[in-house]
């Protein structure tokens, strides 16, 4: 089955997202079968930017729909749609943790940690003497999690479980042994518990940037970079907390999860940079993710982006701009409206920016010139698109742009969600359903709530 979500922001600046197909892809998932097949499960619908995994045949696909390939083995030309792609975030996660999980330096903790998890779950008289002993050293008992090898947060989740039992396991190890309690099993020296809060720590810190960029209610791809540039910070300040402390096992794990990280995202010299690494992953930031930051008000000033790169950051933001501007010049005639409210503009210096001006270049260094002199740092919280909903009368053709990228959304996430709904439709009592009726039961779920919604605002309206 393959779900396709739209999102995009309306004329009233609020971000929308609705199922735009589900159905089931027969055949070859090859990319150019794929980029050959999924235009037509969108139609008639526009699309300038394509969110999916990162496996390398979907990487592929989207670099047939953004350019095109000629006629070769695989199959004939196929005409390249201009369509972005991006490669989700959370996947691209994933990976780090996965490292973690399976480092060979850290097996010996995590496999102690998996044994104690383990007899914990089988064991009732372990729970109960778990519970007492949390109760004499008047602690709070908290379940122990098991870790499974293929859920990302599951690694977070035994270790902060860990954590929390930390005084009730010290206690436990310190105090005469339960002949309930094999040998040693809960004998967790002061240098494992040291490699937990750390652990703990850095797949915190991963599994935070994932749940920020998977949400679908709130613009994310103006997030990617910032998110990902305080994680890279944050490894190497653990790193260098590892070098300080003389501990060889930490350094060697965070010199192979730097590494890892780089991989996928850059070293950081140069964050404008986009290019394809080994297995066609990606590797560093897309346009989008970084205009997303730029077109953010919340970001004054671009902290996130080093100071030697913020010219290529505009850069990127004015030639973009001005193929926007060549677009649509001819059906769109902006003009700065008298009602415009901005603390950070005054209307005179909207009177001073509207003379008349001929190409799109000349319009483009006009609306980032007056986009740029914003001086008022907002709030973490604030609705970016709130600020857009009053800055759109001073800067429209910026406005323009700002619909189109900060509707892109930083992970695949909200199409994923849809197999949680179609595993709750396809039940043992409901196995002969066919394709067509399952896409159809699943779009129905989650188009209807959505079609009310939108019914009851036009009613309200008067429309």
């Amino acid at each position: 089955m393959v779900g396709i979500t739209h999102r995009w922001i309306d004329k009233n600046w609020d971000l929308q997202e609705v199922l735009g197909n589900f159905e089931k892809m027969s055949g070859s998932t090859r990319s150019v079968l794929l980029a050959e097949k999924l235009p037509k499960l969108w139609e008639p619908y526009d699309v300038d930017d394509l969110t999916t995994d990162c496996c390398a045949e979907m990487n592929k696909m989207g670099r047939i729909l953004d350019v095109g390939k000629p006629q070769d083995a695989e199959g004939p030309a196929i005409k390249g749609l201009g369509i972005q792609h991006h490669g989700c975030i959370a996947h691209r996660m994933d990976k780090l943790h996965l490292l973690l999980a399976k480092h060979p330096l850290l097996q010996p903790l995590l496999n102690k940690l998996k044994s104690i998890s383990t007899h914990v779950h089988k064991s009732s008289q372990s729970q109960d003497h778990m519970k007492k002993c949390a109760e004499m050293a008047n602690a709070e008992y908290v379940s122990i999690k098991a870790m499974v090898d293929s859920r990302w947060w599951s690694l977070f989740m035994m270790l902060d479980s860990f954590w929390a039992n930390m005084e009730t396991l010290v206690f436990q190890r310190d105090s005469p042994k339960n002949p309930l309690v094999p040998a040693d099993v809960y004998n967790l020296t002061e240098a494992d518990w040291r490699d937990i809060e750390v652990l703990r720590e850095l797949s915190s810190a991963f599994k935070e940037v994932q749940l920020q960029l998977e949400g679908e209610k709130y613009i994310t791809v103006s997030l990617v970079i910032p998110a990902l540039e305080l994680v890279r910070h944050h490894l190497h300040t653990m790193r260098e907390a590892y070098l300080a402390a003389a501990a060889p096992i930490g350094v060697a794990v965070m010199n192979d999860v730097i590494a890892a990280f780089e991989q996928r995202f850059g070293d950081g010299s140069c964050i404008t940079e986009f290019k394809e690494g080994p297995s066609r992953q990606p590797q560093g930031y897309t346009a989008a993710q970084v205009m997303g930051v730029c077109l953010d008000p919340r970001f004054v000033p671009l902290t996130c982006i080093p100071p030697n790169q913020e010219a290529a950051a505009w850069t990127i933001v004015r030639n973009k701009l001005i193929s926007v501007i060549n677009e649509s010049r001819e059906a769109y005639n902006p003009s700065a409206d008298d009602g415009a409210d901005g603390d950070w503009l005054t209307m005179a210096e909207v009177s001073a920016g509207s003379a008349s001006v001929v190409t799109a270049e000349q319009l483009a260094d006009r609306e980032l010139t007056l986009w740029r002199l914003r001086k008022k740092q907002l709030s973490k919280d604030t609705n970016p698109l709130e600020e857009w909903r009053r800055a759109q009368a001073v800067v429209p053709w910026m406005a323009k742009l700002a619909r189109r990228v900060l509707a892109v959304a930083a992970t695949s996430a909200s199409p994923e969600r849809l197999f949680s709904t179609a595993g709750n439709e396809m039940t043992k009592k409901r196995c002969r359903l066919t394709c067509h009726n399952f896409g159809d039961i699943v779009y129905l779920h989650e188009v209807w709530p959505k079609t009310r919604e939108w019914a009851a605002c036009k009613r309200q309206c008067g429309v």
